[in-house]
Order: C-alpha cells, then structure tokens, then sequence
C-alpha cells in the first residue's frame, strides 16, 4: 500500500509544480525560466536537482536566458569612445584606449574613460584666450582658468554664461551653474553674488525640466532622458516614459509574449516585438500551452 502512496505522488509531482521566478535587475536584466522538471526532486529556478528514477516532464525552462550572444544584442548608444561588450553572455561596456581620435561632442581624442575630450594641455587650446580645464578636457576662455573668483562666475573659475558648471558645494544661481545640475537655494550662497550651492540631486525633483536624478553618477546628477534602446532600471530615466526588460522601449509592452530586447526577441533593443514562436523566457504560458506562438499568446 505504502509503495503504490510514493508512486502515485512521483507521477502527480510534476503536475503541481509551480512557475519558476523571474529575476529582474535593471540593465542586468536576467530571466531564469527554472530548471527542466526531470524527477521527484526537480526544482524550478536556478537549476534543480534531478531525482533518481523521477517520471520526467517540463514547465518550458532550460535555465538562465543569456543577455546576449554578441555586442549588438546589449542595450546602450554607443560612442566613439565606448564600446558596448558581451563577455560569456553577459552585456557590458568597453573604453576606447587613450588618445585614439574622436569628434564626439566637439572632442579630438578619447582619454581612456569613455570621453572624448577636447584637450590635455593648454597647448591643445586656442592661447592665450583659452586654456585646458584639465580635469574636464575642455577649453575655456582664459579668465576660467585664473584661479579666481571674477567676472560673471559664481564660483572660482566655474560657474555663470562663459565657464564650465562648479563642483559640489560651489556657488551657483541657478541649475546651469552645477555639474550635479541641482543648484539649492536653501543651502547659503557660495562665493560672490551667488545666491545657492551645487549640491548631489537626491531625487528627481531636484531636477529641471524631463532630466532625472541619476544616483549613480557622482552621487547624484541630474541627467537628460535616454532615448530608445538605451539602458534603465526605472521608466522615469526614458524619453518614452517606458522601461522594460532593461531597455528604454518604444511603448509600455506590457501584453502576452511580447518583450523590448534583443535577447528575448531578435529584434533591436526598444522595439515592442513578439517573442518568437516555441519560446517562452519569462514563464507566461503553462500547461496546454507552454510556449509562446509568436503572435503575442501561448500556444497554437
């Protein structure tokens, strides 16, 4: 009697497994589809032991779906001096070596950071009106590189209509006059006629205009929408208004079997496309329909 309770619960086992979980994190974004149900110990998620002499059987999954098989697949713009990566399956991103030649945002050599910047010494600038703010790559008008505090700048050498925005905790008027792009009025003037300090944004309504607070950068800068196809973790961070699957998307892409990336896909990162028939990375289809059809539902 015994023997015939343990077989019929081997055979039912299957039957009552669950969906496996999906993993979402950001431009990291991994679907896990769970393990293949082979035996009376199988597990859905990251690979499940298989049970000895179990009755077999799957809910659709064969593991993790890799991010990408080549750079093209990884979402993100790239630029003369950053190179998007894809390294065992998994996107990234590369700098270009210094020095190599670059026109990116009026620049003339990548310096090794992912920049293309305008000059590494003075001598790269137009003197003796210009000199290389160094830390920025860029050439100012030579009253930005004084070491003082004059003219219409709101801090020393930085800051106002002519030189480049101010640091953290340097005077500023307004949002322009700040790297970080959040001037606050409530923190006391800086140097001068300055009426706030540069401070980090702490969220999205430091910022002006659709910019958002990026947390990431510098400790929180002000940054301006991303377009299609780039990496987000949040729908805020997009031009669209829409965040899926890690990529700034075209439109919510919220229905059955369909997804925004290359990896789920084969079509370009942003664009809302079907998943292809006989696949089903993020576990939407169960049963009698355990794939997606490739117009957007499960099954035939």
């Amino acid at each position: 009697m015994r023997s015939l309770v343990i077989t019929a619960a081997l055979v039912a086992s299957p039957l009552l497994a669950l969906p496996a979980c999906q993993v979402i994190s950001g431009a990291d974004d991994i679907a896990f589809t769970g393990a293949t149900g082979t035996g009376g110990q199988s597990v859905g998620g990251m690979g499940g032991s298989t049970g000895e002499g179990g009755m077999g059987g799957s809910m659709g999954g064969a593991g993790p779906v890799a991010e990408c098989e080549q750079p093209t697949d990884c979402p993100g713009v790239e630029s003369d001096c950053l190179s998007r990566t894809c390294d065992q399956g998994v996107c990234g991103t590369q700098s270009v070596s210094a020095n190599t030649p670059c026109d990116d945002d009026g620049g003339m050599a990548c310096d090794g950071q992912g920049r293309c910047v305008q000059c590494f010494a003075d001598s790269d600038c137009d003197e003796p009106v210009e000199k290389c703010a160094t830390a920025e790559g860029q050439c100012v008008a030579a009253g930005c590189a004084d070491g003082m505090h004059d003219g219409d700048e709101t801090d020393e050498d930085c800051g106002g209509p002519t030189c480049l925005p101010c640091a953290v905790d340097k005077g500023c008027d307004g949002a322009a006059d700040c790297v970080s792009g959040f001037c606050d009025i409530n923190a006391g003037g800086g140097g001068g006629a300055a009426t706030g300090l540069c401070k980090a944004c702490g969220s999205n309504q430091d910022c002006s205009g659709d910019d958002w607070c990026d947390p990431m950068t510098a400790g929180g800068t002000c940054v301006a929408p991303r377009v299609k196809g780039d990496v987000c973790d949040d729908s805020a961070q997009c031009e669209s208004g829409h965040c899926v699957d890690g990529t700034c998307c075209e439109e919510a892409c919220d229905g059955t079997c369909e997804a925004c990336s290359t990896n789920r896909t084969g079509q370009p990162n942003g664009e809302c496309r079907a998943i292809p028939d006989g696949n089903d990375p993020d576990n939407e289809c169960f049963l009698l329909t355990p794939v997606c059809n490739g117009n957007r539902g499960c099954g035939l």
